[in-house]
């Protein structure tokens, strides 16, 4: 895969204009146990979009479970197959299934003791309207060689979202480099084989960047050594509508220095 700076950056824009990104994103709704209807008319729990049927179907939690079932002569799809009703895979348990219907499609997630829907609707007018990311110039001074101090076992941490919905998350480890007269560390969100998800903040969030924190994927490390591309630095779903639940940076990872680097916010 071509993986320049430029290509990245137009790949990852693609994404967010995407049917399933974040700009497409139309509704987060909690779900209180026992059954929801949802649909277009006004008489549901869950109001959807006036493409959607006026009532879609329903569906039933039991703690963590959500069992869905279609109304009557509703066509739904569950990850692409036809399906009249069945118990749903919440992103808890990932991949999580994904129900379609039309232009709308939605999920269930779990956020702490919440549980609920993530809906998306391809004809958001989001998708169009948003006038593009913009970027700090490309640095290469900013493209950082860390030694990475790998946690054995992983450490325990609580992760804090946007929303305040805490859970445990098992840190892998931390960059750490030399900036200047400063010793800099970021703890890593998570590990995964495509990489190191980092959250972090600088002294250009809230004015140059977006305020909250931003992300940066790095690739696996090796030898010891992982590299940290700030011009890769992006800002959060949150950044892009009102229906991500994005991790808080801890405070470890406010960072004393600014990064001119990667996603603009300003």
């Amino acid at each position: 895969m071509d993986d320049t700076l430029d290509s990245w950056r137009a790949r990852i824009e693609a994404d967010l204009r995407g049917p399933r990104g974040w700009l497409a994103l139309a509704g987060l709704y909690w779900l209180m146990p026992g059954t929801t209807t949802l649909g277009s008319a006004a008489t549901n729990d869950i109001v959807l979009p006036a493409s959607a049927p006026p009532l879609l179907g329903t569906l039933t939690r039991h703690e963590q479970t959500v069992t869905l079932v279609a109304a009557v002569d509703v066509a739904l799809r569950v990850n692409r197959v036809p399906s009249a009703g069945q118990t749903l895979r919440t992103d808890d348990n990932a991949p999580p299934d994904l129900v379609e219907c039309g232009d709308l499609a939605f999920i269930v997630i779990v956020r702490g003791a919440r549980v609920g829907v993530r809906l998306w609707d391809a004809a958001n007018p989001m998708r169009t309207q948003f006038a593009g990311r913009t970027w700090f110039a490309a640095d290469p001074a900013w493209r950082v060689v860390a030694q990475w101090l790998r946690y054995d076992p992983p450490v325990a941490r609580t992760s804090i979202s946007i929303l305040g919905d805490e859970r445990t998350v098992f840190c892998p480890g931390a960059a750490c480099w030399q900036h200047g007269s400063d010793e800099l560390m970021l703890e890593a969100e998570s590990q995964a084989a495509a990489g190191v998800l980092f959250a972090f903040r600088d002294q250009t969030s809230g004015g140059e960047t977006y305020g909250a924190l931003r992300f940066l994927h790095a690739e696996p490390q090796q030898d010891g050594l992982i590299v940290l591309d700030f011009n890769r630095a992006v800002s959060p779903p949150c950044a892009f509508t009102d229906y991500a639940t994005c991790p808080l940076p801890p405070p470890q990872n406010h960072l004393p220095i600014a990064i001119r680097a990667g996603e603009r916010y300003a």
